[in-house]
């Protein structure tokens, strides 16, 4: 971006990390003011303010965490707080927000309060964007572009990522199998990957063992994930990264449901970095299939180039 471009860019505040990283993969991380408490990606914009912080332990056990977010809930509190005079101070143009789920990031009602607090004439363009497919993504980043002025820059980083989208196609289309492929995004309650995370799976050629793409993530039986005779397992808990779901997966992999799966048994377990890979629907669901299609199809990857995100994802061996 030249000199002249960042002078006139606008002032952006985001309040959820998959925002954020749309934005910086456009090429307009320069124009950033402020972001959430979760975003933490890419390096460049950790300097920022934060405007939200959460009013829920992300440090502790899954249970532990699913309680606190039902308790909150049952009392009607919120589980995200905005910084409301921080948010002033910043005296942002576009406000980045979402209406897709309430557990993830701040409520929109909390958001429209927050408005209601700026002038009239000095009020922020507040962008809400509810992606549940790949290609929900890209268009959402079209409308970003499109709303900062930079529609040419938008469309050439989605047409980046399709390349990279269109190799795993090629290497999925030589598969002469499709395997049951368990995605856990949430470990107590067991919760599959819902949205986007099947429609990925199959694009990887894989078949999604328990969840469809119609469905949100939701909690599930044990039962049902014994049922769902997995033979690819990718425990992926929503916001943990790899060290703190290596604390739990033990406990995880004991119940003698999950035991019982082939992937167990077959040593086709892997975990992975939630925040990065699966639970944002951001520009890095491309990095997920690519090691999606890794994990479902390793002999067919080994010579195609596609990336294994070794720093995100590893196998584990209970």
């Amino acid at each position: 971006m030249s000199p002249s471009e960042q002078k006139t860019s606008p002032r952006i505040v985001s309040l959820l990390s998959s925002n954020t990283e749309m934005l910086c993969e456009i090429g307009l991380a320069a124009a950033l003011v402020g972001i959430s408490h979760e975003c933490d990606y890419p390096e460049s914009i950790l300097h920022l303010p934060r405007v939200t912080h959460a009013r829920v332990d992300p440090t502790l056990t899954s249970a532990e965490i699913d309680r606190q977010v039902n308790d909150r809930l049952r009392e009607g509190d919120s589980l995200y707080v905005i910084d409301e005079d921080a948010l002033l101070a910043l005296r942002p143009d576009i406000l980045l927000t979402q209406a897709q789920c309430d557990v993830c990031a701040v409520n929109i009602k909390h958001v429209e309060r927050a408005l209601e607090r700026f002038d009239a004439d000095k009020q922020p363009l507040s962008l809400s964007f509810q992606p549940e497919t790949l290609e929900d993504v890209f268009d959402d980043m079209a409308q970003l572009g499109r709303a900062v002025d930079q529609p040419e820059m938008a469309e050439q980083a989605i047409k980046r990522l399709r390349r990279r989208v269109d190799a795993v196609t090629v290497v999925a289309q030589m598969a002469e199998s499709r395997p049951r492929v368990l995605v856990m995004e949430w470990l107590d309650p067991p919760m599959p990957g819902g949205c986007w995370t099947p429609q990925l799976v199959e694009m990887a050629g894989g078949r999604h063992a328990l969840g469809d793409s119609t469905s949100k993530t939701r909690a599930r039986e044990w039962e049902e994930v014994a049922a769902s005779a997995a033979e690819v397992l990718i425990v992926s808990p929503c916001g943990f990264k790899i060290d703190q779901t290596l604390r739990e997966i033990d406990v995880f992999l004991d119940r003698a449901e999950v035991r019982s799966l082939p992937a167990c048994s077959d040593d086709r377990v892997f975990v992975a970095d939630g925040a990065a890979l699966f639970n944002r629907p951001g520009p890095r669901l491309v990095d997920t299939l690519e090691f999606l299609v890794q994990a479902t199809h390793p002999q067919l990857s080994a010579n195609s180039g596609i990336p294994f995100p070794e720093d995100l994802a590893m196998p584990y061996r209970h």
